[in-house]
């Protein structure tokens, strides 16, 4: 159960994600919900192109991109994980702040991004060793909503 509240919780960063591409999605119930379904993290960082504009083809391709290559270092993964053994030793564990630090990096250009990201980082960092998992992540998020009130 725990398992499941967590992994709501951290995929409730898609909202504000949802939120920000919505007026950048093409008309109809059906056109927007099949490329509504494209924004992932890297895909929606990639896609911006300025103050509340997303270029949703480039968003649609990257998300495609980035399937194929997921189920294929997936299975990359099952058929070569065993080899590799400790994956710790290996630094793997670092891709994903790394990865995560590279996208914000791309976004503190703009006007409070800055405050906002120093807000977002210190709501994770308290919260991370008293709150359940998931709920620092979603709070970090909501200081991004801070920057929709502009």
């Amino acid at each position: 159960m725990t398992a499941i509240v967590a992994g709501g919780l951290i995929n409730l960063r898609f909202v504000p994600m949802g939120i920000a591409v919505a007026p950048s999605l093409p008309h109809g119930l059906l056109s927007r919900t099949a490329r509504a379904l494209a924004i992932i993290d890297t895909s929606w960082a990639i896609a911006r192109r300025g103050e509340h504009s997303y270029d949703i083809d480039l968003m649609v391709g990257a998300s495609v991109v980035q399937y194929v290559t997921w189920v294929a270092g997936t299975v990359t993964g099952v058929l070569l994980g065993p080899v590799l053994g400790d994956t710790q030793a290996l630094g793997f564990d670092a891709i994903f702040p790394a990865f995560m630090l590279a996208l914000l990096a791309g976004e503190l250009h703009r006007p409070g991004a800055k405050a906002v990201g120093v807000l977002g980082a210190a709501i994770a960092i308290v919260l991370t060793p008293v709150a359940p998992a998931g709920v620092p992540v979603v709070s970090a998020a909501a200081a991004t909503l801070l920057e929709l009130r502009r």
